[in-house]
């Protein structure tokens, strides 16, 4: 894989420090569908349509809404309060 450079819109001078050297941000990206992802931020993205993930506090789980798909697996407790009553998907609440 080669490096890639990316260079700012028109707005590019804003970033400039106070002796008007251009600061660098260095480190590996994720370039998608007009957006740069972190590598560090990529576990909070749909793995398959990369899509940002939400999170279901009734089900204490992370979904894809794109994709109407859980990204955690249940539990094996069999009292969980979380899993037991989990749809299959997370718009399948009837």
């Amino acid at each position: 894989m080669g490096k890639n450079n990316f260079f700012p819109g028109p707005d590019h001078g804003r970033g400039r420090s106070r002796n008007g050297v251009t600061p660098v941000i260095e480190g590996v990206f994720l370039m998608t569908k007009d957006r740069i992802i972190p590598y560090e931020e990529l576990d909070d993205y749909c793995e398959f349509c990369l899509e940002p993930l939400s999170y279901d506090a009734t089900y204490d789980s992370a979904y894809c809404a794109g994709c109407n798909e859980w990204r955690e697996e249940t539990c094996t407790d069999p009292k969980c309060q979380f899993c037991t009553d989990r749809p299959k998907r997370p718009f399948d609440r009837g």
